[in-house]
């Protein structure tokens, strides 16, 4: 799947790399337990307008795994996003390589969910990641691997 410009980033996965993050996943509304996804859902809803979704595309399906309603997220409609993801997962449980795009339309969401989720650093102006060592081999625009993040 080659990059345009409506994408933020692209990622190629296994199926067991989903997995393995999404099940992390289960934890999202813990505030108890260490959880790869962190972070004050309220402050999220002041850095994302309403209109924001998170987006991926999988072999050519497009499917919104993420979505801002109103001013606030319940965790109702977080778990149903969680379950549909899951369900995702399982319908290309099949495929090698699972490849995900997360779209530009989704700028501010997707920039907090690289930084909690891929632990990847995001310039606030170009929302580009930033070039560290532990990102150097992926590059500016290049794809970021789950094996190799979680």
């Amino acid at each position: 799947m080659v990059p345009d410009n409506t994408t933020l980033f692209t990622i190629n996965a296994s199926y067991q790399s989903l997995v393995t993050l999404f099940e992390k996943m289960n934890d999202i509304t813990s505030e108890k337990k260490d959880t790869i996804i962190s972070g004050d859902w309220g402050k999220l809803t002041e850095i994302v307008s309403s209109q924001n979704e998170l987006k991926i595309h999988l072999e050519k399906e497009e499917h919104t795994i993420a979505s801002l309603g109103g001013n606030s997220i319940s965790d109702q409609k977080i778990s149903i996003q969680k379950n549909r993801i899951k369900q995702l997962i399982k319908q290309y449980r099949e495929a090698e390589t699972i490849n995900i795009r997360l779209l530009k339309d989704s700028l501010y969401l997707a920039k907090l969910k690289a930084n909690k989720i891929f632990k990847i650093p995001f310039d606030d102006e170009t929302y580009s990641p930033v070039h560290t060592k532990k990102n150097e081999a992926i590059g500016r625009s290049g794809p970021i691997m789950f094996d190799q993040l979680i």
